[in-house]
């Protein structure tokens, strides 16, 4: 005896929700990583202009050293699976 065609019909939705499920939450990751990495770009530009800022008044607030504070924050938050890696040409200045 066939299978009835609601049966089928039912199969075949529940295929495409799951799939079409999976494919949103690795699109929702991929902005959710994008929006992540954005948002550590800004806040390394902020931190660039108060270092300088920052090394007018005082120069002991050289942006070299805060790079490589940065670098090492980037290193170990890379170490743990983070996705530093992409960002860390903008933090460090391609360096």
């Amino acid at each position: 005896m066939a299978t009835p065609l609601w049966e089928q019909i039912a199969a075949g939705s529940a295929l495409v929700t799951v799939v079409g499920t999976g494919w949103a939450m690795l699109a929702r990751d991929g902005v959710r990583r994008s929006l992540n990495e954005l948002r550590a770009t800004r806040r390394s530009r902020r931190a660039e202009r108060a270092a300088v800022e920052a090394t007018l008044e005082e120069e002991a607030f050289d942006p070299d050293v805060i790079r490589g504070a940065v670098s090492e924050i980037l290193r170990a938050a890379e170490a743990t699976g983070g996705t530093a890696a992409s960002s860390r040409g903008a933090l460090t200045g391609g360096r």
